[in-house]
């Protein structure tokens, strides 16, 4: 394959970022190796027909300073649940990749500081399907560590990987379908929209647009959807975060969609769009259910304590004697000679500092007041 090939092939990688999760990264400062394709590259790419045998070449570095014996093998990789793709296990059963690959060596040993290279025979099955396929030449050292990450099929082993990309021509099947659309709240506070995708065809599809919310009063609020590109027979739920939602209010959110052909190698002639853009509406509250709970909550607090004690105050004034003063004095000296609590005898008269009541005036008192000399 060319360098200008190449080139093209590693720009549209780039952009593809995060859709192969390898969890076996191309080199591995725990390992001291690195393996690549023979043009020095980090990326196999391979493109040829059903019933078609490639051969292809990698070479195997030793960083170490001292000599190294790994092994080789070639795994599968697959769409997780969240819509990612991650390398298989070698310990499950390959299908696609992982099986079309014949390697010339199974183990090989790399004297410090020295490349080792190796050839491959990819056979591509006659009843392949059209369409791109991932897989990965994995090298490992004998006894390496083998981890299931929450029983996906991933590992976590001590390796490094190379990623191999097979585009098998023919026919290309476009079948993208967007499913549903709705608006949720996801953690604390964090409000989405969240877009139900599936690639059903054998070629990469690029989901891209736009999300315009519009409130019933202020100013619509526009958010870019930003999708990995769909590998074939990838589907899931993609969340488009909405950062500055208000904290309450009605909303019609109009979403457009648009999707392109994505070209993960650079070898296809097909990328661009695909199909009209298609737009969906939805409507929504945002109600703060916590704060108007809360808010709930205190009020019947506050209302219960108010009320229990005007319930008190209504009580004593209808058990309560009006009495009269004899002499001129304060409160709290006369609430003390019939053995009132002072600050209940001002509340119940509604009496107020200073707290001096004149001889001839009357108030309020509890009919069985004893007085104290």
């Amino acid at each position: 394959m060319s360098a200008k090939r190449y080139v093209s092939i590693l720009t549209s990688l780039a952009i593809l970022g995060g859709v192969l999760i390898t969890s076996l990264p191309i080199a591995s400062a725990q390992l001291g190796m690195a393996i690549r394709p023979l043009e020095g590259t980090d990326i196999m790419a391979i493109e040829g027909e059903p019933g078609e045998v490639i051969e292809e070449g990698f070479r195997v570095t030793n960083t170490n300073n001292e000599v190294q014996t790994v092994g080789i093998y070639t795994v599968d990789a697959y769409s997780n649940a969240q819509g990612q793709y991650v390398l298989s296990s070698f310990l499950d059963e390959q299908i696609a990749v992982g099986t079309w690959i014949e390697l010339d060596d199974l183990e090989m040993t790399v004297l410090a500081q020295e490349t080792v290279n190796s050839t491959f025979r990819l056979t591509i099955p006659e009843t392949a399907t059209p369409g791109y396929y991932v897989g990965a030449v994995l090298v490992s050292t004998p006894g390496s560590e083998i981890e299931t990450m929450g029983g996906s099929g991933a590992v976590n082993i001590a390796a490094i990987g190379m990623r191999t990309y097979v585009n098998v021509v023919g026919d290309r099947i476009v079948d993208f379908s967007w499913d549903s659309e709705e608006h949720q709240v996801v953690g604390e506070d964090s409000h989405v929209i969240t877009l139900s995708l599936a690639n059903n065809g054998n070629v990469i599809m690029s989901p891209s647009g736009t999300i315009t919310i519009k409130p019933l009063i202020g100013e619509e609020q526009v958010l870019d959807i930003e999708i990995s590109p769909l590998m074939p027979t990838q589907s899931g739920e993609y969340n488009i975060y909405w950062d500055e939602a208000p904290i309450i209010g009605f909303f019609k959110a109009t979403i457009e969609v648009a999707v392109s052909e994505f070209d993960i190698t650079g070898m296809s002639s097909n990328s661009g769009s695909i199909g009209e853009t298609e737009q969906r509406e939805i409507s929504f509250w945002i109600i703060p259910v916590k704060e108007i709970a809360g808010a709930i909550i205190v009020f019947i607090i506050v209302f219960t304590v108010l009320f229990l004690r005007r319930h008190r105050y209504q009580k004593l004034l209808k058990i309560w004697k009006s009495k009269t003063i004899m002499q001129d004095s304060s409160l709290p000296i006369v609430a003390q000679k019939w053995g009132v609590n002072w600050k209940l005898l001002a509340k119940v008269n509604k009496i107020k500092s200073p707290y001096v009541v004149i001889k001839g005036q009357k108030i309020l008192a509890p009919p069985n007041e004893k007085k104290k000399k």
